[in-house]
């Protein structure tokens, strides 16, 4: 588990991308979340939160694309350098709560990788630990995901422990970093 935690104005330029999220939600009357506990923003804030701590962990950068009231479209959260893939972050509000998808399909998960994210053991203020990722073969194995049955119907979860250590994440990202410098390098200066 890495903990990650963010500066103010980083948390500042995280809550403006979740206003630009949910308002056009919220101005057509589209509630994006069962949790009824925080309102829509404060959810969308927590969540872009966490997607930064793990872009700023792996050395990515955020989504910044939006698409009215889709939100951020469901698109990916990060991608990996070059054409590695990518990446979906989801954020528990408690700890030791499963990475869960918003359908009962594991083959739903159409991301290559799956990042979990949960507050710190302190509830320090703007403060995450990863705890885990995990592929999406990993994800579809039946050995690995169950169902849940949430309030708001089931879903297809994994639990923590099938997570992989995030470091082993930060070493591959480093490594195709590391090769797309390299062949950018030899694209300009090596002989064809």
């Amino acid at each position: 588990m890495t903990k990650v935690s963010l500066t103010p104005w980083e948390v500042e330029a995280c809550e403006e991308i979740a206003r630009r999220r949910n308002n056009p939600k919220s101005a057509a009357g589209i509630r994006s979340s069962y949790n009824k506990s925080f309102s829509d923003l404060d959810n969308h804030i927590e969540a872009v939160k966490a997607e930064y701590a793990v872009a700023k962990a792996l050395g990515l950068e955020l989504n910044f694309e939006f698409y009215g009231v889709a939100g951020d479209g469901g698109q990916n959260d990060l991608l990996f350098p070059g054409d590695g893939g990518s990446i979906s972050v989801k954020y528990r509000r408690q700890r030791g709560h499963d990475f869960a998808l918003d359908s009962n399909t594991p083959f739903d998960f159409k991301d290559d990788v799956g990042v979990l994210v949960w507050p710190t053991e302190d509830a320090a203020p703007n403060t995450f630990d990863i705890v885990g990722w995990i592929s999406k073969e990993q994800f579809r194995n039946r050995d690995v995901y169950r169902m849940k049955n949430f309030t708001h119907g089931w879903r297809a979860v994994v639990e923590a422990h099938h997570m992989r250590p995030i470091e082993e994440l930060i070493t591959r990202i480093n490594e195709l970093r590391a090769q797309e410098a390299l062949r950018n390098w030899a694209r300009t200066n090596m002989p064809k």
